[in-house]
């Protein structure tokens, strides 16, 4: 019997309201799939896509060193150069899309979308803002207010969805319900930081300077991974409407939203928490072998019924609920069965690999994982095969992927 301890209670608090996150979704998704077209989702999830690549790294990272500093001012500077750092270098991309809009649209296939391409920065700003706010919360055990804060996204985002879907905006519609969401998640999380006061704040330039100096390996480190991370997670998408169609795109995109990003999601839950005790026992004594096996253990308990489930009833559900255009959407999710439940397990943990400064490891892990990706795609476009062979090797790419880390992890651990 698992113990019903300070973990499990902070992991049931934060996914009490991230299950109220993600039914949000389900409950739309019926009434979202007839509105919108397969070709609207396919161009929206290319967009999310590039938001979701852009926006983890326009920070350089610095979020990422906010649970180290014992001192709290020294916290909130991180969390306010991060944040800093990816409103310049957003703006900067924006400038650029703005003034090339057309080449770059042509080039990656969206020209029906060169006109609104600029917004990607706008929307990646908003949702690297909440990621940096969100560590400054963690630090400080603050579960309820991030679990609020993932039902403002969620609410905000599928009902702005619904009434722009009715007023027939189509992608366009997609896309501004997505950037609301992550404005309002943001704002949620700067209203409820007691602690940015300025008494808190380091006014000392030198003191700043030399702070994010001392933090410099992770934007060295931690940059090339989160890229190689969002890349293979979402660069499918943008390639799928590059080089197949937009149909496949948004089966793939419906796939993944129902599915593979709420799980991540979920994943989220459990990572908040045992990031959080990780980093204690890491700093008590020297590694987190006990709360890394324990979580390991539940996290493969509660997963291992609803994915055998998935595989069995997958293409069913999805033509039901969702309509017969949605079909294929049913079949990938067939496919992923097993990666999604690897996924699941490895993603919580991944977080193991900095608190013990292991980046470089997680940076190759990543290499491999984008390099199965690009090697099913290269395999599959150069030989003209069907895209249900796409997905199916896709599937067996990331189920490598997170199995290899998941194994990596443990070698670590008994070494440490």
């Amino acid at each position: 019997m698992i113990k019903f301890s300070e973990f499990n209670k902070n992991v049931a608090k934060v996914m009490s309201g991230t299950f109220f996150a993600q039914a949000l979704p389900f409950a739309l998704a019926a009434v979202l799939a007839r509105i919108y077209s397969v070709e609207d989702y396919g161009d929206y999830y290319s967009f999310a896509a590039i938001v979701s690549i852009l926006g983890p790294i326009s920070s350089g990272k610095y979020e990422l060193a906010i649970l180290n500093p014992k001192k709290d001012e020294e916290a909130i500077a991180l969390c306010q150069g991060s944040i800093l750092i990816s409103f310049l270098t957003n703006v900067a991309v924006s400038l650029v899309l703005f003034l090339f809009s057309s080449p770059i649209a042509a080039f990656i296939n969206m020209e029906t979308m060169a006109n609104i391409l600029w917004l990607a920065p706008i929307a990646a700003f908003f949702l690297s803002a909440s990621l940096s706010l969100s560590f400054l919360l963690n630090r400080g055990k603050a579960f309820g207010k991030l679990t609020k804060g993932k039902v403002l996204l969620s609410s905000v985002t599928n009902f702005s969805r619904l009434g722009m879907g009715l007023a027939q905006l189509g992608t366009l519609g997609l896309i501004i319900s997505l950037i609301l969401g992550y404005l309002s998640q943001a704002a949620f999380f700067l209203k409820n930081l007691k602690q940015l006061s300025k008494t808190h704040i380091i006014s000392n330039k030198e003191k700043r300077k030399a702070l994010f100096k001392s933090y410099s390996n992770f934007p060295k480190a931690m940059i090339p991974a989160t890229l190689l991370n969002k890349s293979s997670n979402d660069l499918p998408l943008i390639l799928m409407k590059s080089l197949f169609t937009g149909k496949i795109a948004g089966w793939y995109g419906q796939m993944s939203g129902l599915l593979k990003k709420p799980l991540a999601i979920l994943g989220k839950a459990f990572e908040e928490v045992y990031r959080q005790k990780a980093s204690e026992q890491i700093h008590e004594m020297g590694h987190c072998r006990p709360i890394f096996y324990s979580t390991l253990k539940k996290l493969i308990l509660i997963g291992i019924l609803p994915f055998t489930i998935l595989f069995f009833t997958a293409p069913w559900a999805f033509k039901i609920f969702l309509s017969e255009k949605w079909l294929e959407s049913g079949i990938y999710a067939q496919y992923f069965a097993i990666p999604l439940f690897l996924q699941f397990i490895s993603s919580p943990l991944s977080s193991t690999f900095y608190l013990m400064s292991k980046n470089k490891t997680l940076s190759v892990l990543e290499f491999v994982q984008l390099f199965l990706i690009l090697l099913a795609f290269g395999y599959t476009y150069s030989v003209q095969l069907e895209a249900q062979f796409l997905i199916l090797s896709l599937s067996i790419a990331y189920s490598l992927a997170y199995l290899c880390k998941i194994i990596v992890l443990h070698i670590l651990l008994k070494r440490a």
